[in-house]
């Protein structure tokens, strides 16, 4: 099985501060001092993108709120990505490649930040909570993207034949629930509950199990802010 690129989109912290008031824009480099990148006039004269390392997403929540920012925040993005300030282009056509959903409210980019609900113990999917998922599955792709979504579905997809595996945020039990989007509609769509420790505890065929999976599924995820 060879899974190595499921880490290489799914790092957070990258920000895009549309028309960033000069103020802020002059103490932005203040926020963080190390391991992260400014792309000022990104795309738009006035717009700033700036990504951090994971653990420096929080401080940015504090300046974004002092400071009144529209924003919005990729998850998929950070200094990880391989991007260099002197290309924007690259930044660019790598939004436009992976085109995420951003995250534009204070609430979602606190959970999302965090990986946890309003109760404190749902977890975000972390790359080896997907080994042990793929190792169980017996799953087998080669070439793979990871994204993941405003309500903290892990979604994996084989960049070959187009499969796609839909991990949701662990429950308060430590449970995720998977769901396996085939390649082709003849196949069925597989559905499982799989505990941290990669142990399949049910799957889910009958039309009450899938009415079952899919709550169960829902009730993981991320509410959108009202």
């Amino acid at each position: 099985m060879n899974i190595n690129n499921i880490g290489s989109t799914n790092f957070k912290g990258g920000f895009r501060f549309p028309n960033m008031p000069a103020e802020a824009k002059e103490k932005l480099p203040e926020v963080v001092k190390k391991r992260r990148q400014i792309f000022d006039n990104f795309e738009k004269s006035g717009d700033v993108f700036y990504t951090v390392r994971d653990e420096s997403d929080g401080k940015l929540i504090k300046f974004i709120q002092n400071h009144n920012l529209t924003f919005e925040y990729y998850p998929q993005i950070s200094t990880k990505s391989g991007l260099d300030t002197e290309e924007p282009q690259k930044l660019s056509k790598l939004l436009k490649d992976t085109r995420p959903t951003p995250i534009t409210t204070l609430t979602q980019l606190k959970k999302a930040i965090s990986g946890r609900k309003n109760d404190g113990k749902t977890l975000l999917a972390s790359d080896k909570d997907i080994e042990k998922i793929f190792e169980t599955l017996e799953l087998e792709l080669d070439k793979v993207k990871t994204t993941v979504s405003p309500n903290g579905c892990k979604i994996v997809k084989d960049l070959e034949t187009g499969e796609k595996i839909w991990i949701s945020p662990a429950s308060k039990n430590n449970i995720h629930y998977v769901l396996i989007e085939p390649k082709s509609l003849e196949q069925n769509v597989e559905r499982y509950a799989i505990s941290k420790d990669g142990q399949i505890l049910a799957e889910y065929k009958s039309i009450n199990g899938i009415k079952q999976f899919k709550e169960n599924f829902n009730s993981t995820l991320i509410k959108k802010e009202k």
